[in-house]
């Protein structure tokens, strides 16, 4: 929640204050998004003008009602991924039907007896949509594969070879025959949503199971979607004068062709959603340097001090083939066993740190900060790290339009940006229950009646304390970090010892009880079959213990890649198996990576387990289903008309101590000027603070080629006499303008929907002149009393 503080003496403070901005006696903050609005939300009450005081607080207005959304799609396609890829395929007339088709809901959120055949047909007396149909939105897929990081000696991970190292591209310039303009799917509101399903089905499909085994992840939609340049090539140089081998990796050309699909795909004013599939952790290896040693085909040469093996967050855990370190036991001693080796790809990106001294994955923190903050790091080996603007968070077409806005911190989520993992973790860690139902209260933690599976939001795990049952502890990186040339807190595990002994990321078999059924390792149980002996006849590891697995309809070894190839695999006591070539089981490892940056980003997160409940068919939570009620009912919160969490104070008047302000880009000349409807020219006041408002965020002005005086500021008037009494009371007044609605002012059936603490709202109509105009910035004026007495309202 955004506080705004008292603006003097703010030396002392210039960061956490730079986004304020003086006019007169009073600031200006800016959070949220501009656009085509019906609602507006408010964070705390508006007091009224204080005398003597001329303090006037501008704000850009959330587009609560967004017309518009991007989906993007990172779908792992290395081996094994081929059953769960049929899985969301079935998924997807759900996810596509819910978003061009949303259900018809009561005020307390019950279903109609019958749903509407299309997004144009009314819903049933007594009910109303979940949320306006979408009728414009991107639909993209990308894989997991971004090749072997430069190592160039691994097989099945060739650089620039379609499906091991799709470079971040997607699907459909990747791929051969399939639809869509600029490699994705674009829906716009007509026509048949058979063939959008069919098409989309068809990417997902596309993806395939022959992608590099170093699944990264979270660094491919990274690639597409922020990376600010982009390699197109790596290369092998020295790494100092007369290194003849070229032992390190540089990056090459920027690859312009994903700039140009980041272009057509990503929308300054759209809803994003990143939503990954996987089924084992991330291998996000840095690009650069020697860090390609991770993937090379031999052995991770290294190993680490004997400190490693105890604790591999300590200051004196690093790697052996370093010099020693100061105020560290000896090294000599500490590096006198036999060097790591004997591990598979299927283990080369797991606990790094102990076993090499070296983590060779890019930090968490760099996802976190891609989906919530206007610049990213993207060097993270100086003591000042660089930062440049944020694509996510940019108008990249430069056509003035309005951006969404990036979150107030770290570790909080920007507005209009949602993030979900359906990955490795039990779905009994994170489902409803009636415990979970009892602990929160409002409801939105029960289980359903049909007793079908229902996932806790990211604020209820956290509330219940399960991020510690499925990650574990967080670490203090501030009692490990030793000095600032490599940043090491940056680089370390962010958490230790999960308290579901089914998350915990090891080839070994563990012991333990999951902390909510009777499943007890290393054991039969229905969670993961059992722990099974991971190692090869020369007795070394060769995979990773599952965190659960699911019944399969039909034998992946008939058709492609098997878990069961071997006698040994049977021996082993793998419990996919039945036999050597007989597979009925898929599985799923722990994905501790993925879920820390699922933790990371906050509320706007959306977790899921890549293992289905049941794949009976007919089953109200067959497959992934689930998982996209789980992604449409936390997306529709920003899809629909949102309530005020805060009441304002309207006068004897019934008016509200506000403005709305319209900044209209120059190229929409179609809308004319002020003389519209419902508008009047805007004070030269708040004209001042928009513009800089605007300048601040990238908009106009500053280093960009707009400017911001060619502009138009409208206000759009608040209504007074009969179309106010129409806005507070009528469904849909035939009025143009603006009115606030509360439980006390207006119609309480017009807030009847809201949270019982919440029952308060902006209503915007335009009968005459649409309101807010699509293609302006809207901002909210509201004068208060002085930063030094009060607190007073920001927009969400």
């Amino acid at each position: 929640m955004r506080t705004l503080r008292n603006v003097e003496n703010t030396a002392s403070r210039p960061r956490r204050l730079r986004r304020f901005v003086r006019i007169g006696l009073g600031g200006a903050a800016l959070i949220g998004l501009g656009g085509a609005s019906t609602a507006g939300c408010l964070d705390r009450p508006v007091s009224e003008l204080s005398p003597n005081t001329s303090n006037l607080f501008v704000d850009q207005i959330t587009q609560t009602a967004v017309d518009k959304i991007d989906l993007l799609f990172m779908i792992d396609n290395s081996a094994s991924m081929a059953d769960k890829q049929v899985v969301l395929q079935q998924a997807v007339p759900d996810l596509v039907n819910r978003l061009v088709n949303p259900f018809c809901v009561d005020a307390d959120g019950g279903l109609a007896p019958s749903q509407p055949s299309g997004p144009e047909a009314d819903c049933p007396d007594g009910f109303d949509r979940e949320f306006r149909p979408i009728k414009n939105f991107h639909l993209g897929v990308i894989s997991s594969s971004l090749g072997d990081a430069g190592a160039g000696t691994v097989s099945g991970c060739a650089a620039g070879v379609q499906e091991e190292d799709d470079q971040g591209h997607l699907m459909g310039t990747q791929r051969p025959g399939l639809n869509g303009d600029n490699g994705f799917l674009t829906w716009g509101g007509t026509g048949d949503s058979g063939t959008l399903i069919t098409d989309f089905q068809a990417h997902v499909a596309a993806t395939g199971e022959s992608g590099c085994g170093y699944e990264a992840s979270l660094e491919a939609w990274y690639r597409f979607l922020v990376d600010p340049a982009p390699p197109a090539t790596l290369n092998r140089v020295p790494c100092r004068d007369g290194d003849t081998n070229n032992s390190c990796v540089a990056k090459g050309e920027t690859d312009e062709v994903l700039l140009a699909q980041r272009r057509e795909f990503l929308r300054p004013d759209s809803l994003l959603a990143v939503i990954m599939l996987t089924d084992e952790n991330d291998c996000s290896i840095q690009v650069g340097g020697q860090n390609w040693i991770a993937a090379d085909s031999d052995a991770l040469a290294y190993r680490g001090t004997a400190t490693c093996e105890s604790d591999p967050n300590a200051a004196c855990c690093y790697s052996c083939a370093l010099g020693q370190k100061d105020g560290c036991p000896d090294k000599a001693t500490e590096c006198s066993g036999a060097p790591a080796g004997g591990d598979t790809p299927n283990l080369r990106c797991w606990d790094q740190k102990r076993r090499s001294g070296f983590d060779f994955l890019y930090p968490i923190d760099r996802y976190v900060e891609a989906l919530s903050q206007a610049e990213i790091t993207v060097d993270y080996n100086k003591c000042e790290p660089k930062k440049v603007a944020n694509p996510i968070f940019k108008d990249l077409k430069n056509e003035g339009r309005p951006t969404r806005q990036p979150a107030e911190r770290v570790g909080a989520s920007a507005p209009l940006v949602f993030f979900a993992g359906i990955v490795g973790v039990p779905w009994q860690d994170i489902q409803t229950t009636a415990d979970t139902c009892t602990t929160i209260t409002d409801g939105t933690a029960c289980p359903p009646a049909d007793g079908s599976l229902k996932y806790l939001t990211a604020p209820q795990l956290t509330q219940l304390g399960r991020w510690n049952d499925i990650l574990g502890e967080p670490i203090d990186f501030e009692a490990v970090k030793t000095g600032c040339a490599k940043d090491d807190a940056r680089l370390l595990h962010q958490f230790k010892n999960p308290a579901d002994p089914f998350m915990e990321e090891t080839a070994f078999k563990r012991q333990g009880s999951n902390p909510y059924t009777n499943a007890t390792l290393p054991d039969s149980n229905p969670l993961n079959g059992n722990d099974y002996d991971t190692s090869n006849t020369a007795g070394d590891a060769t995979d990773l213990q599952y965190a659960c697995i699911f019944d399969l309809t039909e034998n992946p070894c008939d058709s492609g890649a098997c878990d069961c190839e071997t006698q040994r695999d049977i021996d082993s006591g793998k419990p996919l198996c039945t036999g050597v070539g007989q597979q009925n089981k898929a599985k799923a490892y722990p994905g501790t990576r993925l879920l820390s940056a699922l933790q990371g980003y906050g509320s706007n997160s959306i977790i899921a387990s890549i293992c289905p409940k049941t794949l009976e068919a007919g089953a109200v939570d067959f497959g992934y289903r689930p998982a996209v009620s789980a992604i449409i009912d936390r997306l529709k919160e920003a899809l629909n008309e949102k309530c005020l969490p805060r009441k304002l104070s309207p006068d004897e008047s019934q008016q509200v101590p506000c403005k709305i302000i319209e900044a209209v880009p120059p190229e929409q000349t179609s809308l004319g000027g002020c003389g519209r409807a419902g508008r009047a020219d805007a004070e030269d006041l708040v004209t001042k603070a928009v513009k800089q408002e605007l300048t601040r965020t990238g908009v106009c002005g500053g280093e960009t080629e707009r400017n911001c005086d060619d502009y138009t500021y409208c206000e759009i008037l608040q209504l007074t006499g009969d179309g106010l009494t129409a806005c507070l009371n009528e469904p849909a007044p035939k009025v143009t303008g603006w009115c606030y609605v509360d439980d006390a002012q207006g119609n309480p059936e017009l807030v009847a929907g809201c949270p019982q603490s919440s029952r308060q709202v902006l209503r915007f109509f335009g009968e005459e002149a649409e309101t807010p105009a699509k293609g302006a910035t809207t901002f909210i004026a509201c004068k208060g009393a002085s930063l030094e007495d009060t607190a007073v309202t920001a927009l969400k």
